[in-house]
């Protein structure tokens, strides 16, 4: 009921706040040198990727393809005419283009691809961001300087213009802004081990004098699968009734 888990809810709470007193008294903050030794194990998780705002006005082959014609259908020949269309278009967008057309605009009128509906905007990318397809517009993208558009590349799949956007290079980790988070991981990674230590040392010390009822007990306060919640439960002659529902 909800009673029982909020009855439970607050018996966490309290164990747990009681286990963070109790354990924490007993800690310290790491040392320096164990700060030091925890950055160089995991030095390539706070560093800072490059980042690259990416803009791209693509023309995939299979969007050329005549009207009820699935690739899978398509012959050579629907194939070489449709790559010609995608030619024809993407070097129809480099023109506009190059007479000042904004790249959003051009994008909307002639990508047929990935994000043509947002005028080509994919957002901040780092390195690695696109795989399989894209990966060589990817790339392209983090040659380009800030704000220049690419000439027009040739994918498996697709005719693609690049533009980059706003660039951020790329940051190398420093000891100094990771020691934050490294003292709350290793104080973390002790209070785990503590508190599993302490509450073995508890299990050690404790007693169960009649194991058969304490396992009843248990399999009885255990939340029924939801199978059976609706079931009646029987008990057969000279038995005990089955409460835990299995």
């Amino acid at each position: 009921s909800l009673d029982d888990m909020k009855k439970r809810a607050k018996r966490s709470l309290i164990v747990m706040d009681f286990l963070r007193r109790h354990i924490r008294a007993l800690q310290r903050e790491p040392s320096r040198q164990e700060l030091h030794a925890a950055f160089i194990a995991q030095k390539n998780n706070f560093a800072e990727p490059a980042r690259a705002e990416m803009f791209l006005i693509e023309v995939p082959f299979e969007s050329m393809l005549p009207d009820g014609v699935t690739p899978a259908k398509a012959s050579p020949e629907d194939w070489s005419a449709a790559m010609a269309k995608a030619r024809d278009r993407i070097q129809t967008a480099k023109r506009e283009l190059a007479s000042g057309v904004e790249f959003p605009a051009v994008a909307k009128a002639y990508s047929t691809g990935l994000a043509h509906q947002l005028g080509g905007a994919l957002g901040e990318i780092t390195p690695g961001s696109l795989t399989d397809k894209w990966t060589a517009a990817e790339e392209l993208c983090f040659t380009l300087e800030s704000g220049t558009v690419s000439d027009i590349l040739e994918l498996e799949h697709a005719y693609c213009i690049v533009k980059c956007g706003k660039k951020t290079p790329a940051k190398a980790p420093t000891f100094e802004a990771a020691q934050k988070v490294l003292t709350d991981q290793l104080l973390d990674r002790d209070f785990n081990r503590r508190r599993a230590e302490y509450i073995q040392k508890l299990i050690d010390q404790s007693t169960i004098e009649n194991k058969t009822e304490f396992f009843l007990a248990v399999l009885a306060a255990a939340p029924k699968p939801p199978a059976y919640r609706d079931e009646p439960q029987t008990s057969s002659a000279g038995a005990a009734p089955n409460t835990t529902g299995y």
